[in-house]
């Protein structure tokens, strides 16, 4: 389970950030994270900084984000990856668990 600190929110008429510190720990490591997501008019950028103290393990880590179907599947989206690159891709019909 995180452990959740610092939780700060900035809010103005066009726009929201909120941000937090996030802590896992495993055994002896330990990952720290800074998280901070800003929701404006046509963005949601949501960005996640981290460091691992030890040899800390995990299979996978991102973000879940949970959508509406209605008037989103199939419809064409941008997807910015964190080294600046963007892919252009389409929401898909169906989505499977894993």
């Amino acid at each position: 389970m995180p452990q959740i600190t610092n939780e700060r929110t900035l809010q103005a008429i066009d726009m929201l950030r909120l941000s937090y510190d996030v802590r896992f720990d495993s055994r002896d490591a330990h990952l720290d994270l800074v998280i901070v997501i800003a929701v404006t008019l046509n963005r949601l950028p949501i960005t996640a900084e981290g460091h691992a103290t030890g040899a800390f393990e995990t299979n996978r880590a991102g973000f879940t984000v949970l959508r509406p179907i209605t008037g989103v599947a199939g419809q064409r989206v941008n997807v910015m990856h964190s080294d600046g690159s963007s892919e252009a891709a389409v929401f898909p019909d169906l989505i499977a668990p894993w």
